[in-house]
């Protein structure tokens, strides 16, 4: 972990904390949650975990640190009340120890590695902890064998219901070098309880602008990972925390708290887009000279300006809880406690634990539900609810389709006479301008009309290249006669399995489409090369051209 600014960047590794387990269980009914806690008091680290809903299993306090001659430092903020506390919570209490980004301590603490693990093993046993993180960084490949053998000898010394964990730097190449390099993930894999990615700071301050951390950089993390280590001790790494950039400066990359970023957003009028390719949320907002200066996280103020800012919403971090699930990960871990927004717990723990929305099991379409989830397609009315059997509105439609093509950040058309006002105006005018959902004539959209089958056929038609159907027309009430202009659609789409008749035998076009079967015609139609017809000029609306059949 990089530490530079007032965001060090460490990991929380959070656990639910109904579930009292067995540190080597390999039994994943419930994921772990770690989290770190850092630069706080007992009772601020108290009220950080009880805001977070019942949903942390385990918490690394600031309590240990290094000495220039390679001893452990035991902190003065060091307080038993945090331990009772945290047991009477059914929390586990395993504190970190930092070097803080420094190489010097770091190698005087693996040099002194005989002394430093009998003194982190009295220090566990004196103050009732449950184990220990170890959290030394910014070493090199030189110090890769003797890092390894400070966790042997750790691992040997402490008792076995006390649990080893550590933290260790993201390697999406799998190199055997630099900071990356002082890792043997294998040998550690074998001897820690759980190990935690920092699957974070891909970008950092002093660097090029960019996201915390990419989808692809997070992803290619954890494959290498689960090359050298067993899936049920690795942790995801989730950053409560972004980086800024100050339009116009030579250096940046600070960090700013998730809280920090949304309050932000909210006072000074800021505009957030998403990235679908990185799942990154992005921040631009301008503060004046005449504005009110947001005081940080740390004591920090940012200036006037004009900022971008890079960081984890509700939607990349629900994409990275999927993560877990789809790779069966012990669960995860995040910098840090406290740092977060505050809506965060409502949906973090029923994500982690592959329990995204409460109205969708058993129903027939909820792996497709769960797929346009994780990609940020399709998302709940609320953060626990998905309402698979509501009837999709045109509006709701425009909106899925803009966000599957990776469009939502385009310019829009000038806007339909009936959209001037509505709430998805916008993407409508996206889906418009790329032809990719037209409208009804007479400059009309009709945004919360229900979207029909036939409807549904036609648009997705439209944004496919598909070959042409095979055999008869399988459906009875559906003809060229009667649908000029959806026919082929609906038949190369049948042929293609992604839209399916009724068990009688016909297709329902002006069936109207619940949400659920949404999810289910785009998962299916997401295996296909997705395009979008030509751009249409913005300025014209030709009725004749945008005609829907109704």
């Amino acid at each position: 972990m990089k530490i530079k600014g007032i965001i060090k960047k460490t990991v929380i590794l959070i656990s639910i904390a109904a579930c009292i387990f067995n540190f080597r269980s390999t039994a994943l009914e419930s994921r772990m949650n770690l989290t770190y806690l850092y630069a706080g008091t007992t009772s601020m680290y108290i009220n950080y975990v009880d805001r977070a809903k019942e949903s942390i299993t385990v918490v690394c306090p600031d309590y240990f640190e290094i000495y220039p001659n390679g001893d452990l430092k035991l902190l003065s903020k060091i307080d038993t009340k945090l331990v009772d506390a945290m047991h009477a919570r059914g929390i586990k209490v395993t504190p970190f120890l930092s070097n803080h980004w420094d190489r010097t301590l770091g190698r005087a603490a693996l040099s002194n590695r005989v002394s430093l693990v009998n003194q982190i093993v009295s220090a566990v046993s004196q103050y009732g902890f449950d184990g220990v993180n170890i959290d030394i960084e910014n070493l090199t490949q030189d110090d890769r064998n003797n890092y390894t053998d400070f966790i042997r000898r750790l691992r040997l010394a402490l008792p076995p219901d006390k649990s080893l964990s550590i933290a260790v730097a993201a390697n999406p190449y799998g190199v055997y070098y630099g900071w990356a390099g002082s890792y043997d993930y294998k040998a550690l894999g074998e001897l820690c309880d759980w190990i935690l990615v920092m699957t974070y700071d891909e970008s950092y301050y002093g660097g090029p602008e960019g996201p915390v951390a990419s989808s692809s950089f997070v992803e290619n993390s954890i494959k290498y990972a689960l090359t050298q280590i067993p899936a049920e001790k690795l942790l995801l790494g989730l950053p409560f925390y972004g980086r800024y950039w100050k339009q116009g400066a030579t250096v940046g990359g600070s960090g700013i708290t998730a809280y920090d970023i949304e309050s932000i957003l909210s006072k000074y009028n800021g505009k957030m887009t998403y990235d679908n390719k990185t799942q990154t949320a992005k921040v631009v907002v301008t503060i004046k000279a005449s504005d009110e200066k947001p005081k940080l996280w740390g004591g920090n103020t940012l200036g006037a300006g004009t900022y971008n800012i890079y960081y984890d919403n509700e939607q990349s971090l629900k994409y990275k809880l999927s993560l877990v699930q789809k790779n069966n990960l012990l669960g995860v871990g995040s910098w840090c406690l406290g740092q977060e927004s505050l809506k965060t717990w409502d949906y973090f723990e029923r994500w982690l634990n592959g329990k995204y929305f409460n109205d969708i099991l058993g129903h027939y379409a909820q792996d497709d539900i769960l797929a346009l989830a994780s990609k940020g397609w399709m998302i709940g009315v609320s953060s626990v609810s998905f309402a698979p059997n509501r009837t999709l509105t045109r509006a709701e439609a425009a909106i899925v389709m803009v966000r599957a093509l990776g469009l939502e950040n385009e310019t829009p058309c000038q806007p339909y006479a009936d959209t001037v006002n509505h709430y998805a105006r916008d993407m409508i005018g996206i889906a418009k301008r790329y032809q990719i959902m037209l409208g009804v004539g007479n400059n009309r959209f009709e945004p919360n009309m229900p979207l029909t089958r036939e409807q549904m056929a036609m648009i997705l038609d439209r944004i496919l290249v598909l070959p042409k159907p095979a055999g008869a027309n399988p459906f009875k009430d559906i003809s060229h006669e009667k649908n000029p202009l959806s026919y082929e659609a609906i038949l190369r789409l049948a042929s293609n399995d992604i839209v399916k008749g009724s068990t009688d035998g016909n297709f329902v076009p002006n069936g109207l489409v619940k949400r659920g079967e949404m999810a289910a015609f785009i998962n299916r139609a997401s295996s296909y090369s997705m395009t979008y017809p030509a751009i249409i000029d913005p300025t014209i609306d030709t009725p004749e051209r945008i005609v829907e059949p109704r």
